[in-house]
């Protein structure tokens, strides 16, 4: 589960950075590029909702998958809560744990 929310942060993450405004250099213009989305549907099999990140090409980054949320109300608190969480965030690594080996039972 934690590396799924992991997962959701990065890719939230990178659905954020594309929304900014980026400088032209032909002319010196600014021109606003294609914005990503978070779309919200709600689940016809169990009645809940889910949100979908999208980036300008509508490609998609992540969303909250298996998490459902009872109302659509809740669903658009969790999109604010991650935008506040994202904007603040930072990228860690963290390492496959080494399985553990048991010790001889003979001995």
């Amino acid at each position: 589960m934690k590396k799924w929310m992991g997962a959701l942060f990065i890719t939230g993450a990178a659905a954020l950075v594309s929304l900014g405004t980026v400088d032209s250099f032909a002319g010196g213009k600014k021109t606003t590029p294609k914005t990503g989305t978070i779309e919200i549907s709600e689940s016809s099999k169990d009645g809940k909702f889910r949100f979908s990140i999208y980036d300008a090409e509508r490609k998609y980054l992540g969303g909250s998958g298996p998490v459902g949320y009872a109302t659509e109300k809740a669903v658009k608190e969790a999109v604010e809560d991650l935008k506040k969480v994202l904007a603040t965030a930072t990228v860690t690594t963290k390492k496959a744990e080494e399985p553990k080996k048991e010790k001889d039972k003979d001995k």
